[in-house]
C-alpha cells in the first residue's frame, strides 16, 4: 500500500512556479514508479505476454512485450499519482487543457524532430563515419526482426505510435521532467530528464548504445522543452507519436532496412 503524501510545504509551495513546476511529486516519487514499473512488468507483464503467445500463435512474442510493457508502465504513474497524491493526475498532463492547436502543434513538433533527430542528426553521423572511413553500428534490432514479419505489424504500429508515446511521456515529461523542474532551471531540467530517457533505450551493443544515446538525448530535451513551452502533454505524445510512426512505417516498408 502507498502511503498518503506528507502535508505540503508551505515555503516550498510559495517558491513554485504556476506552471509546469507547480506539481507535488518530487523526484524521488519519480524513482518509486520506476521500481514499481520493472517489479509489474516481470511480475504481471510475464503473465499476460505468455497468455496472448497462447491466443494468439503465429505472433511473434517480443511483438508483445512493447506495448504490455508500456501500458504496465502507463497504469504504474497514474495508479501511484491517484493513491499518493489524490486529485493529482490531472496534473500529469499539464497546466493547459488541451486544444485543436496543441493537437496541430504536437503533429508539427513531431516532423521537426524526426527532420533534426530523425534524419538530420543521422545523417550528420554517418558523414563523420564515412569521414573516419567507419561504419555506424546496428541499432534496434529487435525493431528491425519484428519489421519483416507480417504477423507482428499491427502490435509494433500499435506499441510504437499510442502505447510508447503516452506512457513515455506519462513518466519522463508528465512525472520525472516536472519533478524535477520544481527545483531546477529550464535547461537543467530538461537535460537530466533527457538523460535518463536515453538511457531508458537500451541496445545489445555498447557501440549501438552509445549511437542511441546521442539521438534520444536530445530528443527527450526537446519533448520536455516543448511540453515547457506549451503547457499540456498532448504536444508532446503526438511529437513522439509522430517520430517513431514515420520510422516504423519506413521500417516496414523497407524490410527492416531502413
Amino acid at each position: 500500500m502507498i502511503d498518503p503524501a506528507p502535508p505540503p510545504d508551505p515555503d516550498l509551495q510559495a517558491r513554485q512556479e504556476s506552471g509546469i513546476g507547480a506539481v507535488p511529486w518530487r523526484v524521488t516519487d519519480a524513482i518509486a514508479v520506476l521500481v514499481l514499473w520493472i517489479i509489474a512488468a516481470f511480475a504481471v507483464g510475464g503473465f499476460v505476454i505468455y497468455g496472448l503467445q497462447l491466443l494468439f500463435p503465429t505472433v511473434p512474442g517480443d511483438a508483445f512485450t512493447l506495448s504490455v510493457t508500456q501500458v504496465i508502465l502507463a497504469a504504474v504513474v497514474v495508479y501511484f499519482i491517484r493513491v499518493r497524491y489524490p486529485g493529482a493526475v490531472g496534473r500529469l498532463f499539464g497546466p493547459v487543457a488541451p486544444s485543436a492547436a496543441a493537437v496541430l502543434g504536437g503533429i508539427g513538433f513531431g516532423f521537426i524532430a524526426l527532420a533534426v533527430f530523425g534524419f538530420g542528426l543521422g545523417n550528420l553521423l554517418q558523414l563523420i563515419a564515412n569521414a573516419m572511413q567507419a561504419e555506424l553500428p546496428e541499432v534496434q534490432e529487435e525493431f528491425r526482426e519484428l519489421a519483416v514479419q507480417e504477423s507482428a505489424t499491427p502490435l509494433l504500429l500499435l506499441g510504437a505510435v499510442v502505447f510508447g508515446p503516452v506512457a513515455e511521456e506519462l513518466f519522463y515529461r508528465g512525472l520525472l521532467f516536472t519533478a524535477l523542474r520544481r527545483r531546477l532551471p529550464l535547461w537543467p531540467a530538461m537535460g537530466l530528464s533527457g538523460l535518463l530517457f536515453g538511457v531508458s533505450h537500451l541496445q545489445t551493443t555498447l557501440d549501438g548504445y552509445l549511437l542511441v544515446l546521442l539521438v534520444i538525448i536530445p530528443l527527450g530535451m526537446f519533448l520536455a522543452w516543448i511540453y515547457e513551452r506549451r503547457g499540456t502533454l498532448v504536444v508532446p505524445i503526438l511529437a513522439h507519436a509522430v517520430f517513431n510512426g514515420v520510422q516504423v512505417v519506413l521500417l516496414i516498408r523497407s524490410g527492416g532496412q531502413l
